[in-house]
């Protein structure tokens, strides 16, 4: 298992190795995104396969950039699995990142947002 990630931001997220998962658990936002992004590449170049974001709290554009910056080391073919936070699957919604090709999204199923009501 990898070392927790200390970095000069470490307070907003931690980020955990456990085998072929990397645990994200926090905030991801302007100040640590950049430091998310390289940690999450380096450990898919490293074989990591599922991303957890279920415990993330804030996930705005910076997570979104953190996310897509560092799925940019995907091998390619390599597909990575996502667990999300309603927070993160929402805003992957939003931003129509949902059906991006080689990921798999999943959001935790209690909590998944609705779809938008016909009419509103």
């Amino acid at each position: 298992m990898a070392e927790p990630f200390h970095a000069q931001h470490a307070g907003l997220c931690t980020i955990r190795r456990d085998g072929p998962v990397l645990r994200l658990v926090g905030d991801i936002e302007q100040e640590n995104w950049r430091e998310v992004a390289d940690r999450i590449a380096a450990e898919i170049r490293d074989g990591v396969s599922r991303l957890d974001l279920t415990q993330v709290r804030f996930f705005g554009a910076a997570g979104v950039r953190a996310l897509m910056k560092g799925c940019e080391a995907r091998p390619g073919g390599v597909t990575l699995h996502l667990s999300c936070a309603p927070v993160v699957f929402r805003a992957l919604q939003i931003c129509g990142l949902l059906t991006m090709g080689g990921l798999v999204v999943e959001a935790q199923a209690d909590e998944q947002a609705p779809p938008p009501e016909a009419g509103r």
